[in-house]
């Protein structure tokens, strides 16, 4: 809400100044004695008394003005925000921690003692961490290769890495001779901002409106859901007329989300219509990247990530695209060439790219 706004309201309701206040004064010492001092305030004694109330109806008054704004869903904020969503049923997304499958190999004859909490992590220069989920325990005649899951020591996006870059550990004498991130399994989410949770409410508001188009209405109740970023109708069986939509996260949605992104469906979907909600899966892309610039890898690979977090969904691959991303956004590159493979590659259905990566410097 600008400032204009609450300074019109403040004066609909006689709050703009202290008019109110003499307005007060004046009415009490009408027919007494001290009606002339309240209108001239050359009273030394009025003026103490009067003085007694001021300052109180100043930090009323502010207090007033600071308050307009709480009391609509478009400028809200904070814990008075959260009270307009949950007059939709919706509460604030408290962010989630990334979650990694990891293929580790051992060396062969030995066995390897990994415990909860071991600290996996990307090799730069504020290391990312990532902690082992479960414990595991694996005998020198095992098979080398094995998979555990780790998680983000933290939430956020900042640990949504792509395929190979966690690997390195903290914890010596595993006896592991490779370490690579392959999948992501649960994607990392920042605590929702007010703007976020209040596009949600206003979709599950627009939802509950049956004056717009039925696609319309159920594609804004799925993304009521804080983690679905994008929807969209995949397909209808002709003999049941069963819709099939696809939703999509920043990355591969657990089942909870997707049962509250069709609990949502469901919430408005009309009794005519059947419904089924499936998450898009992940699509292995390999990536290589040549350099003509002696450069750190993990900026570049950083900044490639960040480029895939920002994909919309369903968005077919182009090189130049990315090539176009990495200029803006390492100056170093400015005037190199870059060399991407592949130049194009066309996104499956339902799905989404999740990025292999090679980065190379040209001889």
């Amino acid at each position: 809400m600008d400032q204009t706004t609450i300074d019109q309201m403040m004066v609909e309701i006689s709050l703009a100044d202290e008019t109110a206040l003499d307005q007060a004064f004046n009415d009490a010492a009408a027919g007494t004695r001290y009606a002339e001092a309240a209108k001239t305030k050359n009273s030394v004694l009025f003026n103490v008394f009067y003085a007694l109330f001021r300052e109180p109806f100043r930090i009323f008054r502010e207090a007033v003005k600071n308050m307009l704004p709480q009391l609509f869903i478009g400028s809200a904020s904070g814990t008075w925000l959260e009270q307009f969503a949950a007059d939709y049923d919706l509460t604030r997304d408290q962010g989630v921690k990334a979650r990694h499958l990891m293929n580790l190999t051992k060396t062969p004859g030995q066995s390897v003692q990994i415990a909860q909490g071991d600290i996996f992590y990307v090799n730069e220069a504020a290391p990312r961490g990532f902690l082992a989920v479960a414990a595991t325990s694996i005998a020198p005649d095992d098979p080398n290769q094995f998979a555990i899951t780790v998680e983000a020591e933290a939430i956020g996006t900042k640990y949504n890495v792509i395929a190979g870059q966690i690997s390195e550990t903290l914890v010596g004498g595993l006896n592991l001779s490779k370490i690579t991130n392959v999948e992501i399994l649960t994607t990392g989410r920042e605590i929702e901002t007010d703007e976020e949770l209040r596009e949600r409410i206003f979709a599950k508001k627009w939802s509950q409106n049956l004056q717009y188009g039925v696609d319309a209405k159920y594609l804004a109740a799925l993304q009521s859901v804080a983690a679905v970023d994008h929807a969209r109708l995949d397909s209808v069986v002709p003999d049941t007329g069963t819709l099939h939509y696809v939703v999509y996260g920043r990355g591969t949605l657990d089942p909870s989300e997707i049962a509250l992104a069709q609990g949502a469906l469901n919430q408005v979907l009309m009794t005519t219509d059947q419904a089924i909600v499936s998450g898009a899966e992940s699509c292995l892309l390999t990536l290589g990247v040549v350099l003509h610039k002696t450069l750190d890898h993990p900026t570049v690979t950083n900044e490639i990530a960040a480029y895939f977090m920002q994909l919309e969904r369903g968005t077919d691959f182009y090189s130049s695209l990315l090539s176009n991303w990495l200029y803006d956004r390492i100056p170093a590159l400015s005037g190199t060439p870059i060399e991407i493979n592949p130049d194009f590659a066309a996104l499956p259905d339902s799905s989404f790219f999740y990025p292999s990566l090679t980065i190379s410097e040209a001889p």
